[in-house]
């Protein structure tokens, strides 16, 4: 969750910077700021004002950077200091020496314009160091591509609202050359940084839900493997096996089919008992489940032609519960749309078949209690 809370910090502080600049210029027209000289006197009306809008400013510039740094370690697995360090040196020439671009200096102004695109290129360089994005869930990358248009369009406007001939600019850069430059580059890295992440983004997108599948295989095997000599209640395990065959499968609803005790289907997940009770009846009368021995697939074209249930599904997996070369129940998985398992997909179910070796025998040991 981490890096979503950082980028949707930085919307808030893009926002901050947005409504400060609308809010001057509700109120420009009630101060002489537009006559604000540095160099004079200025009225103890204004000082308030001044410090207010500068020192907000200054706050938000820092403030992005802070997050632009920890976006940029965040689940990194190299040393990149001298990248960043390199960058910051970079910035902060450019910002103490941004004076040199006044017509008092005009001869040395190549000097700042230099250290500008150095750290714009710099800024670009380590923007495409970004490996955060690979650890975030589909779910998470699609509001990623959401909020990075958002943000380009926003620090895009921000940078619009500034003219170097507007009020806003003279208030700002007539108090200090350098907290002005700054200022704009951070906008200038905020635009770059999250274009390259708009695209880097899209380009894992298609990959996004076989890495969280893989994600939740891994995951699921490390919790099973604590499982395996912990002691029970049936129901739990029942719902245990079900709940996790579901997630490493990827299936939209599973339930257990045990050939001892009551013989009824138990673990009901991502459906209800009525459903699973047809499902489960038309599957008995189509094949004898104790002789299943290996994963099994079936179309309900057959079943929906004369049953109904609030849920249609397309594709029925029949996966057994074998220990000791004998078959102790069935996994039933179902998927609402007709697309078979690819190579890829297949592995998870050997994971998921030696996960069901494990606990089987278990299950029908405290069954038989």
């Amino acid at each position: 969750m981490l890096p979503t809370w950082l980028v949707t910090s930085m919307l808030v502080l893009v926002f901050s910077g947005i409504f400060l600049k609308l809010l001057f210029n509700s109120i420009e027209s009630l101060f002489p700021v537009s006559n604000i000289d540095y160099g004079k006197t200025i009225s103890l009306e204004l000082l308030p004002l001044i410090f207010i809008f500068n020192a907000a400013t200054i706050i938000l510039s820092v403030a992005s950077l802070v997050i632009f740094r920890h976006l940029f370690f965040l689940k990194q697995s190299k040393n990149l200091n001298i990248y960043f360090n390199a960058m910051l040196i970079f910035i902060a020439l450019a910002s103490f020496t941004s004076f040199l671009g006044t017509k008092e200096y005009e001869s040395m102004e190549f000097l700042t314009i230099t250290f500008y695109v150095v750290a714009t290129i710099l800024i670009f360089m380590n923007s495409l160091k970004i490996s955060w994005i690979a650890f975030l869930k589909k779910k998470q990358k699609r509001q990623l591509l959401l909020i990075s248009v958002l943000l380009i369009g926003m620090h895009i406007f921000y940078l619009a609202m500034n003219p170097n001939d507007s009020t806003y600019y003279n208030l700002l850069s007539g108090f200090s050359h350098s907290f002005y430059r700054f200022n704009n580059i951070m906008t200038v890295y905020g635009i770059i940084y999250f274009s390259v992440l708009f695209f880097t983004t899209l380009f894992h997108l298609p990959t996004a839900e076989a890495f969280d599948r893989r994600t939740k295989e891994i995951s699921s095997l490390q919790y099973f493997s604590k499982l395996i000599n912990q002691v029970f209640d049936p129901k739990e395990l029942s719902d245990t096996i079900s709940e996790l065959g579901a997630d490493v499968s990827g299936a939209d609803a599973s339930w257990l089919i045990l050939f001892s005790g009551t013989n009824r289907v138990e673990g009901i997940k991502g459906t209800g008992f009525v459903t699973s009770e047809k499902i489960t009846n038309f599957i008995r009368k189509k094949q004898d489940l104790t002789t299943v021995k290996k994963i099994v697939m079936g179309d309900l074209k057959e079943f929906y032609r004369s049953e109904i249930t609030d849920e249609q599904y397309a594709i029925v997996y029949l996966v057994p519960m074998v220990s000791y070369s004998k078959c102790h129940g069935i996994l039933v998985l179902l998927k609402k749309d007709a697309v078979e398992y690819d190579d890829e997909e297949k592995t998870s179910f050997r994971h998921l078949l030696i996960m069901l070796r494990l606990q089987s025998r278990t299950l029908i040991c405290l069954r038989s209690r």
